[in-house]
């Protein structure tokens, strides 16, 4: 997901902290993500990514196959695509209380963030 603009900054709201969930609009959708680092990408610029369930509802493959992707490298933990690329997958304590295990989407971000501007909204 590109992320070449910040968070809207208004006095009433909070900034962003790791775990909020907010909704990125990308060519005309909208897909619900999890922040990862606030300032990941830059100051205001947060890295984020799919939480599997969202990524279920997104690219419309299932909890259970996306966890048998995962693959245990050291300390790390990697989703392995079939085509080879991997991502990072993480576990996020979310704001609202849950658990997240989150596909971390910055790979995603670089490739196509010359291509449109994303408008991030950040969730209650």
């Amino acid at each position: 997901m590109p992320t070449s603009q910040s968070l809207p900054s208004d006095n009433s709201a909070q900034p962003p902290k790791a775990g909020d969930r907010l909704t990125v609009t990308y060519a005309d959708r909208d897909f619900e993500v999890i922040i990862i680092d606030p300032d990941g990408l830059g100051k205001g610029q947060p890295s984020f990514g799919f939480g599997f369930r969202m990524a279920e509802k997104y690219i419309g493959i299932d909890n259970t196959t996306l966890s048998r992707r995962v693959l245990q490298i050291k300390d790390d933990k990697l989703l392995k695509n079939p085509s080879g690329e991997t991502f990072r997958v993480l576990q996020i304590a979310g704001t609202d209380g849950n658990e997240y295990s989150v596909i971390g989407v910055v790979k995603l971000a670089r490739r196509i963030s010359s291509r449109k501007p994303a408008r991030l909204q950040h969730r209650a």
